[in-house]
């Protein structure tokens, strides 16, 4: 490729200093005009490359007025390796046409950093078309790209936003009639085994319906934590249990060549939370862990009891003093760059190749881990390795991993309210068996009828959240205008942690996540049917 000084035009030779001398004559107040605006002047003699630099265009390249070589490569030979091949193609095209150019370049100052340009000039024919003079203008764009820069990172991240809110609701609805259907398929499965002798093959091929059933429900779990929305139950258990099921599942993923090691205490380390999200997210932390070590290398997964003696404000998020469970993740691999660290949890954000990561995986860890109400902390060294440390408060009481729920011998009447008609068969079989006496409505308004006709006979309602007519919320809210204190429960297909749900769990409603068996739905009813108050209609 030739450069701009190399062109063979065909001009006459000009004399010596012709390009200085044009611009001896330029009149004053046109170049103190663009001296005030900022912007340095050039004037190109294309045979003999000869320029003549303005005093405006050797300050804006850090240059004592008048030191600039009158060459073109004075200012060429600044331009940044990325753009010199391209801007060089473009301005030769531009003077053998003899048409106006207007480049945006990186050009290196006096200092050596690199600053952003606006380059223009303006090829001057004679009267037989050829090209003998360039002139032209340079200004400084820095400021302007910066911020440039800035608006379209804030497009960006918005444009994530979106996305994001997209993904969740698109997840969120396709859980919930999901969830719904499983629902169905579960009660009625369960109803059937009832019906079957055990140890029978009929039974057996209905357990193994069941646990096909909740595989597809743990698939729903896992659609709502890569939306940053897990599934959140409140249940407590042992992230020792957690542990070992991680183990199976790490075993056939994370190759021959990485040396897999654990540690974890005997004793329990009660945590309440979603059991499937937390085992996602440590998932998602050992298999970043993998990649990151093409090679082959060592991976502990480690956990230990860790108590806060004073609330701690130095963190991600803040901890208050108590009793904790400390999760380790520690890799042999290539580490997490200084810079990239506060970006890491952001969603999309990835370091993979294009094909090779969603950009998901950390964005999932943080969201649950703020759902267990605890902090994340990262420490690395480029070369040496990463350890991901998950702190997560302890739970007092002891782990609930198999609640056993009495199947009948409850009292009571209980308001049910389902859009779904095989849900609601579904949810009234199963609180009927238990000793209850069940209105079985169809949606809000139903719901509303039935609390003024019942006022004092229902000991407790639950309801889907999402009902044709009156919303659940709606309803919530109309319960507690009609009977203040009713206790009152939500079943949902969506997430119950959502900032939605959270808002149903600050009204005072407990809520419990479908698709639930007998012994879930009865354990919240029980808990709720001995609360029940003696109050008055208003």
């Amino acid at each position: 490729m030739s450069s701009p000084q190399q062109s063979d035009l065909g001009q006459p030779p000009s004399p010596p200093g012709a390009a200085s001398s044009r611009f001896e004559a330029v009149e004053p107040r046109l170049r103190r005009a663009a001296e005030g605006l900022g912007d340095g002047l050039w004037d190109w003699d294309v045979e003999t490359d000869e320029v003549w630099y303005s005093s405006g265009f050797s300050r804006l390249l850090g240059c004592e007025p008048g030191l600039m070589p009158p060459k073109f490569s004075a200012w060429s030979s600044r331009l940044h390796p990325a753009d010199a091949e391209a801007s060089f193609l473009l301005i030769d095209q531009h003077v053998s046409d003899a048409t106006a150019f207007d480049l945006r370049v990186r050009l290196r100052l006096e200092s050596g950093e690199y600053r952003w340009f606006r380059l223009r000039g303006l090829p001057v024919a004679d009267s037989a078309g050829s090209v003998r003079f360039v002139s032209g203008g340079l200004t400084d764009l820095q400021e302007q790209t910066l911020l440039e820069r800035r608006l379209e990172d804030s497009e960006r991240r918005f444009l994530q936003r979106q996305r994001m809110d997209a993904i969740d609701s698109l997840a969120g609805g396709i859980a919930h009639e999901f969830n719904n259907v499983l629902q169905a398929v579960r009660g009625y499965v369960a109803f059937a085994m009832e019906e079957v002798e055990p140890g029978t093959q009929p039974h057996l091929d209905l357990e193994q319906s069941l646990v096909a059933t909740d595989r597809a429900a743990a698939l729903t779990r896992k659609l709502l934590a890569y939306t940053r929305e897990p599934e959140f139950l409140g249940r407590s258990f042992d992230v020792g249990d957690v542990l070992n099921e991680l183990l199976d599942l790490l075993r056939p993923v994370i190759g021959e060549n990485i040396d897999l090691r654990t540690r974890w205490p005997s004793q329990e380390l009660p945590v309440v939370g979603e059991q499937v999200a937390l085992r996602q997210a440590l998932l998602n932390l050992c298999v970043n862990a993998r990649d990151s070590m093409p090679e082959g290398g060592e991976l502990l997964v480690r956990a230990e009891p860790f108590r806060v003696y004073e609330t701690r404000t130095d963190t991600a998020a803040e901890l208050p003093a108590g009793e904790y469970c400390r999760i380790w993740v520690t890799d042999s691999g290539v580490g997490v760059p200084r810079e990239l660290r506060d970006s890491i949890f952001d969603p999309f954000f990835t370091t993979k190749k294009v094909g090779h990561g969603a950009g998901l995986g950390l964005a999932v860890v943080r969201g649950v881990v703020d759902r267990f109400g605890g902090a994340i902390h990262v420490h690395s060294e480029p070369g040496v390795g990463a350890s991901f440390c998950l702190i997560l408060p302890v739970h007092k009481g002891q782990a609930m991993n198999d609640p056993c729920v009495a199947a009948a011998g409850l009292s009571g009447t209980v308001l049910w309210i389902e859009d779904e008609p095989l849900v609601r068969e579904v949810g009234r079989r199963m609180l009927e068996a238990a000793g209850l006496d069940v209105i079985a409505v169809r949606d809000g308004e139903a719901g509303l009828e039935a609390l003024a006709d019942h006022a004092n006979e229902i000991d407790l309602v639950v309801s889907d959240v999402v009902l044709p007519g009156v919303s659940g919320a709606r309803l919530l809210e109309e319960t507690r205008r009609i009977r203040h204190g009713l206790p009152f429960v939500f079943c949902t297909g969506y997430d119950p942690m959502s900032a939605h749900g959270r808002k149903l769990l600050d009204l005072g409603a407990e809520v419990i996540a479908k698709p639930f068996d007998r012994d879930a739905l009865l354990e919240v009813v029980a808990a709720q049917l001995p609360a029940r108050a003696a109050v008055a209609i208003d």
